[in-house]
């Protein structure tokens, strides 16, 4: 017999400090929990033990009668569902309401592409920090701004939302990590991805994910792309996808970087559309290296139809003087040329990913490069 708290509300916040404050949500507890009480704060305040948050010890909870009951008792097994466990990551949750991206603005208003600093992914999470003449003020991925609130979903139906699209992802806590054909460090590292990236799971082994990287030009043959959860490199839970930073390409002075401006622009108004192997359809569905060749040709631009050719075109460039437009390839783990994208500035590529990803904009080093190329001249 201990002293153990009831919760009495539908839901009560779990924070890592005694104070009702912006950020420092941990977890969330429902109707019917208990838990045992470690001590007191004052009088508005228990610490607790959360024994179904990870890597979280001791946290705080509301002693207010109307949030919960105090008393003696014996502890009671509860069930938990871990994708409810994707509530706790947010303080206001709000859930895309569209199943393809939409944009997120520095300011509440549509201005066509001058204002976008990022897009937020069907069905994605973020933190509504505010509101403003119709517009949500939004936190997701590192990304600040705002939303029409007609796209997001609040309360019960964000709620709702988020349990039935949350899905396993890996989540990099590492600068760098090694991916492996095999679930063993004899396997030889073929790639490097890089924090802060989130990558679906397709399976789970003992101290091993198996992640969704991308699919190039040998679809159908397995990448093998494995990575370690020890030391807590990454973290496999039930999650969101989130926003992504995207600035437009604006118009520049010149004629050379106007094309580039608007070649990357036309490339990312299909983020979103379906990865389709062998396909070459921007809006029906393309592969990779069907993407860049139907990009660049629309803009009369001819490269060849798979990334390995698309890879002996044009001129060798560096990472450090690549333009947007340039053409970034990526090798599976024989080593050979499979995957291409297309940088679009700012440290982004944008490129025909997966089937579950589709079209999408990533992190130029997303994995680790093995060429670029200018293929537009200038």
């Amino acid at each position: 017999m201990k002293k153990r708290a009831t919760v009495v509300t539908e839901k009560l916040r779990m924070r890592s400090t005694p104070e009702i404050v912006e950020g420092n949500t941990v977890g969330s507890a429902a109707k019917g929990e208990k838990y045992e009480v470690l001590g007191f704060e004052g009088e508005d305040w228990i610490r607790i033990e959360p024994d179904n948050i990870d890597n979280i010890s001791e946290c705080y909870m509301s002693a207010k009668p109307e949030n919960v009951s105090i008393g003696y008792g014996l502890d009671e097994a509860r069930t938990l569902d871990l994708r409810q466990k994707v509530l706790n990551m947010y303080d206001h949750l709000g859930v895309s309401l569209a199943s393809d991206y939409i944009n997120v603005r520095s300011d509440p208003k549509e201005d066509g592409i001058k204002n976008i600093v990022g897009k937020l992914p069907g069905y994605a999470g973020a933190n509504i920090v505010g509101e403003k003449d119709g517009w949500y003020q939004i936190e997701s991925g590192g990304v600040k701004g705002y939303v029409r609130a007609d796209l997001l979903a609040t309360g019960k139906e964000a709620e709702a939302l988020a349990t039935s699209h949350a899905h396993v992802m890996a989540i990099v806590n590492t600068d760098a990590l090694n991916v492996r054909s095999e679930p063993t460090t004899d396997s030889k590292a073929w790639t490097k991805i890089t924090t802060g990236q989130r990558y679906d799971v397709l399976n789970q082994m003992d101290g091993w994910v198996q992640i969704d990287l991308d699919s190039g030009d040998d679809e159908d043959i397995d990448q093998g792309a494995y990575v370690s959860t020890r030391d807590n490199n990454v973290s496999v839970l039930y999650a969101l996808s989130e926003a992504i930073d995207y600035h437009p390409a604006t118009d520049a002075a010149n004629a050379a970087a106007k094309l580039r401006s608007d070649i990357v622009n036309y490339a990312c108004q299909f983020v979103g559309n379906p990865y389709v192997w062998g396909g070459t359809s921007l809006t029906h569905g393309a592969d990779c290296s069907g993407f860049t060749q139907s990009v660049l040709r629309h803009f009369g631009i001819s490269v060849p139809r798979v990334s390995r050719a698309q890879a002996n075109t044009g001129v060798k460039v560096t990472s450090k003087n690549m333009r947007p437009g340039d053409l970034i390839f990526y090798a599976n783990k024989s080593g050979t040329i499979n995957h291409v994208g297309m940088y679009i500035g700012n440290g982004q590529v944008v490129n025909a990913a997966s089937r579950r990803s589709g079209i999408r904009i990533y992190r130029w080093n997303y994995r680790t490069p093995v060429a670029i190329r200018n293929v537009i001249g200038n």
